[in-house]
């Protein structure tokens, strides 16, 4: 098991518990919220400044949670494989009522 953490797009309250299966760490320890609430997507500038301060300790090992609003998760995924060329993507299938794992490349965009 990983020592990864779980950066999560924009953490409004719902329950993610169990996309913390896939690290060792302890939620308190795993858990990165890259924003949280209602977030003014008009206001990219600082959008995407106060992400990139988010992102700035992440490893290409950590996972990124997609949660809220599309566009701020568009500009996570760009920055995340901008700086990793990959990413591990947790995604919420609502079938089964939980977090599967997907991987996506960087030249897989291109």
């Amino acid at each position: 098991m990983l020592k990864s953490r779980v950066f999560v797009s924009n953490y409004a309250g719902h329950d993610i518990s169990n996309a913390f299966h896939y690290t060792s760490l302890p939620r308190e320890k795993a858990q990165v919220y890259i924003t949280e609430g209602s977030i003014n997507i008009f206001n990219s500038s600082r959008l995407i400044y106060d992400i990139k301060l988010k992102l700035q300790d992440s490893e290409p090992e950590d996972f990124l949670l997609f949660s809220g609003n599309g566009f701020i998760f568009g500009l996570v995924l760009s920055m995340w494989l901008e700086k990793h060329g990959k990413a591990n993507l947790l995604l919420y299938h609502q079938g089964d009522k939980r977090y599967c794992l997907r991987y996506i490349t960087q030249k897989e965009m291109q």
